[in-house]
């Protein structure tokens, strides 16, 4: 047997992201994030996987809002508990029923970590590589690709994880907030915020 060839996460230009969101940014951080100036408050109505956000260089005050109470819990347990989330996720085989078991209906019978891992596998094991598409059918397995000596599916699940600690340490400094949008622009406008939107 061959050994498998040595990881490294595998990011574009450097550019990090947790994972696919429909109307996401990440390929359009090249040419969006010289657009946007810096400023004393930076803040996201509408978050989403904060691909902006997490790749632009950081201001004095920053909030992320979603709706989503899914994609919020992740970042607050991914920032507030990063290691024991992390070796969750870490110790999560990509498998068919992980991901069944993430796509079933589990709202308020596990802790907000296990509901945050369960978040993550959906988001990063779906066919589509968006967290939205999750469903029973929908898992991303692979017939011939390869990537790093293994599945590329695997490949592209361990990188994921791997990715992690940057992503938690970067939401350090920033608020996470879970409102309606204009909720959130009543509450943080002023002169000195920047509105992504």
């Amino acid at each position: 047997m061959v050994a498998p060839k040595e990881r490294k996460v595998s990011r574009r230009n450097g550019k990090k992201i947790a994972f696919g969101w429909y109307g996401g940014k990440f390929s359009h951080l090249d040419w969006l994030l010289p657009l946007l100036p810096s400023c004393h408050h930076y803040c996201e109505p509408f978050g989403g996987s904060a691909a902006v956000l997490i790749n632009r260089s950081p201001s004095p005050v920053e909030t992320y809002n979603d709706l989503d109470g899914e994609v919020v819990n992740f970042f607050r347990v991914l920032r507030a508990k990063k290691d024991l989330l992390i070796e969750a996720i870490g110790l999560t085989p990509f498998s068919r029923e992980e991901f069944f078991i993430a796509c079933q209906d589990h709202l308020g019978k596990i802790s907000d970590l296990e509901r945050a891992r369960r978040f993550f596998v959906r988001a990063r094991q779906v066919r589509t590589g968006l967290a939205q598409t999750a469903s029973l059918g929908r898992w991303a397995n692979c017939k011939n690709t390869s990537r790093a000596g293994m599945s590329g599916v695997v490949s592209r699940w361990l990188g994921s994880v791997e990715a992690l600690p940057e992503i938690a340490m970067r939401l350090l400094r920033v608020q996470i907030e879970n409102r309606p949008a204009l909720e959130l622009i009543d509450l943080y406008d002023s002169s000195e915020t920047l509105f992504y939107c």
